[in-house]
């Protein structure tokens, strides 16, 4: 049995948005797990509701690619460690892709989360954008952006 240089490239030209949504699935994880963890209350995230300020997010490419860009603004006296999540919508209201970006935020410094969007088919989506705190807590208001591809 050999191996052809199709089968090569689809394995290759899938490998990538296979891994990216992996990372994705494992942060909703993550998030799902310490999110319930802190569901009590307990640790100092759950005195925040608006530890982030969101700016208007924008549509963009980068390298080539295209990105939704948000700036952040950490609004307590303490490094903030965030998950920027992009949740893709279509037509129909499904979210059909998702996307994050991690931010290390010191007090009241700017920060832009770039999500890539890499692999998601031609049209126009509704893409709603939060924050989350490593805990799991949600730590911005939430953004919307149209986007078209």
């Amino acid at each position: 049995m050999g191996t052809n240089s199709r089968g090569n490239f689809m394995i290759k030209r899938f490998a990538l948005p296979a891994l990216l949504v992996l990372l994705v699935l494992a942060s909703v994880a993550a998030v799902a797990v310490f999110g319930a963890h802190n569901a009590g209350g307990a640790g100092p995230q759950a005195l925040f509701t608006t530890t982030l300020t969101p700016g208007q997010p924008q549509s963009t490419t980068l390298a080539g690619l295209p990105v939704v860009e948000i700036a952040y603004t950490d609004q307590i006296n303490t490094s903030v460690t965030a998950v920027v999540y992009a949740a893709f919508h279509n037509s129909a209201g499904q979210v059909v892709y998702m996307t994050t970006a991690v931010l290390s935020l010191n007090e009241a410094v700017p920060e832009n989360a770039v999500l890539v969007i890499f692999g998601l088919p031609t049209g126009e989506y509704q893409v709603t954008i939060f924050a989350v705190s490593s805990e799991g807590t949600v730590i911005s208001p939430q953004s919307t952006i149209s986007v078209v591809e």
